[in-house]
């Protein structure tokens, strides 16, 4: 028959005839080794802990204050100067404009002289006839070539002192053009023009008068 083992107090008693196992008694550790070894045991884990490597923080980036731009000069605003002009000269209203396309009648002319020259002639004097020059055979002043490369322009005044025949006898500049080309040559072109002569009581006489030359570029 099966040995029947009855369980007490959770031990259990074997059966007549059966051996008994003797327990192996377990050593007692002493309660400071114990702490030794646990407190070897932490401190492994504190090295292994301070070992591992620590998470790098993020380095914040510095950003350095950009230059600030340099303001550029403000352009001059002074206006530049321009060379200077030649004198203008308000021409009177006698036609001796370069070419002669112009013609007038000789007494209309010798009114509109008399009366700049001698502004306070009596009434009575009015048989006096000015001498006014034949501008249909007069041929224009010319032109010079350097004047005109140089673009100059201008009014020249001359005073002409005709005599009886109805030619030129003494020639001045009254007033510049302000170039002397032009002045010169209103005064190679004058000195070969005739005129009509003046009169006075129906009689020719010597008289000066005054001339206008305007030179010009179209």
């Amino acid at each position: 028959p099966l040995p029947v083992t009855v369980m007490i107090a959770g031990l259990s008693k074997p059966a007549a005839g059966a051996k008994e196992k003797t327990a192996v008694p377990l050593r007692k550790q002493h309660p400071r080794k114990l702490r030794r070894v646990a407190a070897q045991a932490t401190g492994k884990k504190q090295k292994v802990s301070r070992q591992a490597p620590k998470p790098q923080r993020p380095q914040k980036q510095v950003l350095k204050p950009k230059a600030a731009p340099v303001p550029l000069k403000a352009a001059s605003t002074r206006p530049l100067l321009r060379p200077p002009h030649p004198p203008s000269v308000k021409s009177p209203p006698a036609s001796g404009k370069v070419g002669g396309s112009a013609k007038k009648p000789a007494g209309r002319k010798s009114r509109s002289v008399g009366q700049s020259i001698n502004p306070n002639v009596p009434a009575a004097a009015s048989a006096v006839q000015m001498a006014t020059p034949l501008y249909w055979r007069n041929p224009p002043p010319r032109y010079p070539a350097l004047a005109r490369r140089r673009h100059y322009t201008g009014t020249v005044i001359l005073e002409v002192l005709v005599d009886t025949n109805g030619l030129a006898g003494e020639v001045r500049v009254v007033r510049s053009s302000g170039y002397t080309l032009l002045d010169e040559a209103a005064l190679e072109a004058v000195r070969r023009w005739q005129f009509a002569p003046g009169t006075e009581g129906g009689r020719p006489t010597a008289m000066r008068v005054k001339i206008p030359i305007r030179f010009r570029l179209r």
